[in-house]
């Protein structure tokens, strides 16, 4: 059975973000369309080309997740993907940086990072204590390789 694990907060921040943007870009093209001159249009097109990017940015960290089926540990990326096997884990460790969160898992020399959890200002979570994502993903896994 396979199990996709997300970090909710985040994915609310980017919408309110996105949200965010995709006024700006309407405000940018109203305000160019009432004003018309060539500077103007050119300013609000490269300021568009600009939160276009950002928008797309946005739109396509919404694939970030982890999944953990029966046999490995899946983790998707903006941009990429990379399965680990159970059976080449040697370790797992919880570790917060720089106002993340991150499950670690170790494979001999090789860290892959997962399931990555910011910490969001108005969390009501505990700062020294992980995210519930990150705490069910750890419980999973660690089920998982207990079993194995």
């Amino acid at each position: 059975m396979t199990r996709t694990y997300r970090h909710w907060p985040w994915i609310v921040v980017n919408a309110a973000i996105l949200l965010g943007v995709a006024a700006l870009m309407v405000t940018l093209v109203v305000r160019a369309v009432r004003a018309p001159g060539f500077e103007l249009v050119v300013t609000t097109t490269l300021a568009e080309v600009l939160l276009a990017v950002i928008a797309l940015l946005l739109v396509r960290s919404r694939r970030i997740r982890t999944e953990i089926d029966d046999t490995a540990v899946t983790q998707h990326w903006v941009t990429r993907s990379f399965r680990i096997p159970f059976d080449e884990i040697t370790a797992v460790e919880v570790t917060p940086e720089w106002g993340r969160w991150f499950l670690r898992i170790r494979c001999g020399e090789r860290t892959y990072e997962v399931i990555p959890c910011h910490n969001i200002m108005f969390s009501i979570r505990p700062a020294n204590r992980p995210p519930r994502a990150l705490s069910a993903v750890l419980d999973d896994l660690e089920l998982r390789l207990a079993a194995r």
